[in-house]
């Protein structure tokens, strides 16, 4: 009997490795990751003098040493037609709205100031009144730790008046907010994105009218950076989708059931520290009539000079009717930090813009990725400054018809090489 376990014990201990060498590949299969050879249909290129930059200064204001310009996006709140164009500065803690079309004169307006490190909003019209509200995702301060500071607020539009109410306060940092009707009764309830420090959430809002608010917790998570909203499943309510950026990356969605019931399913996630994935948006590029999964990823900006690291770019996340997704990078852009979507040459097909919020000099801040129809991308550099692009949209401002790049600024680390705020690129065409 000795003499077997003296024999048994180095021959368990051999096996082990092997065996787990075996199954843990099949067990917890490597998610899928494509990465397209740069060839001379991909490779960037640079047509200096295509577009022309505008910087967005207010009058009288003295530019910000180091912005942070969290959101920009065009809205109607002025009414059908009336497009503003809003912008969120979380470090002036406050929200404004420029008229448009922009002119030279152009001024802002304020809706709402002394707000805890605001970072996104969402033009809803939450009260059902005929016009649009924002809702607004409040941090609570600009480094979010792991104190009850956050919150989400709603900026009333009381024809033309702007009243600040609260929805969730006391909350940890909540670091993205949209809206949607979850539970098919015909008025918008709010997905929520508690990003916390190693606490965060997947919430959702139910809107009760008169009665006010209903939070429900969907999931307990390290911290969510981003919600999104859409129909994954094409059965005809809307599905929450979140993106967990702490301890690993990960996307979960919440499969819709109706009676605001959901059904939690993984489609996809990483341990590989290159893929820091930082936003997440839905978009149906291929017009198949089922949404993709629009993500970026890459690194803080850091301002030092480094490669372009193979987990950095722009990706479509393709989820299948398993509820499994499959990851494909259709751009390389260092340092990604969002992306957003039109038919930026009018033929038909989605483009993609997408911008870096890395800080080395020489490399692109803003990218053209022209839809080719057939599953690729031409990709073009838009510019090389300035740097530390935080956020993207596309629309028009000055009423001619054709998309702007609108981009805001967001300075984390220094040191700085002249800061800029907010960015508008104009397409001038073929030189």
């Amino acid at each position: 009997m000795t003499r077997a376990i003296d024999w048994g014990l180095p021959a368990v201990a051999l096996a082990l490795p092997l065996v787990a060498w075996l199954a843990l590949p099949r067990l917890f299969p490597p998610q899928p990751l494509e990465l397209p050879l740069l060839t001379s249909a991909t490779r960037p290129s640079y047509s200096p003098g295509r577009f022309e930059r505008q910087v967005l200064q207010e009058a009288n204001v003295p530019p910000d040493p180091q912005p942070f310009i969290t959101q920009v996006q065009i809205a109607e709140l002025s009414g059908p037609g009336q497009a503003d164009l809003v912008v969120v500065d979380a470090k002036r803690q406050r929200v404004v709205a420029y008229a448009l079309p922009l002119a030279a004169e152009t001024q802002p307006r304020v809706l709402a100031e002394d707000l805890p490190a605001p970072v996104a909003t969402v033009p809803v019209d939450l009260d059902r009144d005929g016009d649009l509200d924002l809702v607004v995702a409040l941090l609570g301060e600009l480094t979010p730790g792991d104190t009850l500071s956050g919150g989400v607020c709603w900026i009333e539009n009381d024809g033309g008046t702007w009243q600040i109410r609260g929805l969730l306060s006391a909350i940890r940092a909540v670091a993205d907010v949209q809206a949607g009707d979850l539970d098919g009764d015909g008025d918008p309830d709010l997905a929520v994105a508690v990003l916390g420090d190693g606490h965060g959430q997947v919430v959702w809002v139910e809107n009760l009218g008169p009665e006010g608010f209903e939070a429900d917790v969907l999931a307990e998570t390290a911290g969510t950076a981003k919600v999104a909203l859409s129909d994954l499943d094409a059965d005809g309510d809307l599905d929450v989708v979140a993106l967990g950026t702490r301890e690993e990356v990960e996307v979960l969605a919440f499969e819709n059931l109706g009676a605001g019931r959901f059904e939690r399913h993984r489609p996809w996630s990483t341990l590989d520290p290159a893929l820091c994935l930082n936003s997440l948006h839905t978009h149906d590029l291929d017009r198949d009539g089922r949404p993709e999964l629009l993500v970026t990823a890459g690194s803080p900006p850091l301002g030092v000079p480094r490669a372009t690291r193979p987990g950095e770019g722009c990706f479509l996340l393709s989820v299948g009717t398993d509820w499994t997704a499959r990851l494909k990078r259709i751009a390389a852009v260092s340092g990604a930090s969002d992306s957003a979507v039109a038919d930026w040459d009018a033929d038909g097909d989605l483009d993609v813009v997408v911008v870096s919020g890395d800080g080395t000099p020489g490399t692109a801040t803003v990218v053209l990725l022209e839809n080719s129809g057939q599953g690729s991308y031409l990709q073009q550099t838009i510019d090389l400054e300035p740097r530390q692009r935080g956020n993207v949209w596309l629309g028009d401002v000055t009423g001619d018809g054709r998309p702007e790049i609108l981009s805001g600024g967001v300075y984390r680390t220094g040191p700085f090489t002249s800061p800029v705020g907010l960015v508008i690129w104009h397409d001038r065409g073929e030189e």
